[in-house]
């Protein structure tokens, strides 16, 4: 095979990767910096309950159910790993007893652009950033009213690292973001960034 026809096909080839690693995402990226303070403090309530991630319809249209719900399940045993202390010990500070009953907490996939392993090894940063939306409804679970949804943004830098190293990171991003949410308006209410930039 002649040198030129060689290098034709990988310009094929690499074309078309590169249409499907950009063409295969709706992908809209926030523009919201900070998330406002919930009406209260999430020290409030008697106990919490840490729901399992829903993954919303439109990322299933997107992204292969079984990456999405991968990706789902390893933000959220990182997140879990990461507050089990203070759900451990949610109420004990005898100087602020709670006043409500239990707290439920409902983290949402609602965006999703995931880069698999195998298409970084084979076309590296040609198939785009990773990112991924995590909404988080924090909801009184005696009546269900939900009181806060604050937003949360990560993304993977495609030319920062290969073998999928930048997107796993991403992950656990995501992971402390959703922890440090929380931790932060267990005692005083503050709110906090959503990480867009």
């Amino acid at each position: 095979m002649g040198l030129v026809l060689r290098t034709g096909i990988v310009a094929i080839v690499a074309a078309a990767l590169l249409a499907l690693g950009c063409g295969r995402s709706n992908f809209q990226t926030p523009t919201n910096v900070v998330n406002p303070a919930p009406p209260v403090r999430l020290g409030e309530f008697q106990s919490v309950e840490v729901a399992d991630m829903s993954v919303a319809p439109a990322v299933l249209e997107e992204e292969k159910e079984y990456d999405a719900n991968l990706v789902a399940s390893n933000i959220m045993k990182q997140f879990r790993s990461k507050i089990q202390y203070l759900t451990s010990n949610w109420n004990n500070d005898p100087q602020r007893p709670p006043t409500r009953g239990a707290l439920l907490i409902r983290p949402v996939m609602s965006q999703l652009k995931w880069v698999t392993r195998g298409e970084r090894v084979w076309a590296g940063s040609m198939y785009g950033n990773s990112a991924v939306v995590i909404d988080i409804e924090f909801a009184d679970k005696a009546d269900g009213t939900v009181f806060a949804r604050p937003m949360l943004f990560a993304r993977a830098n495609a030319m920062g690292g290969a073998w999928g190293m930048q997107d796993d990171a991403m992950v656990t991003r995501m992971a402390e973001m959703m922890a440090n949410y929380v931790i932060q308006n267990h005692a005083s209410p503050v709110g906090g960034p959503t990480g867009v930039e």
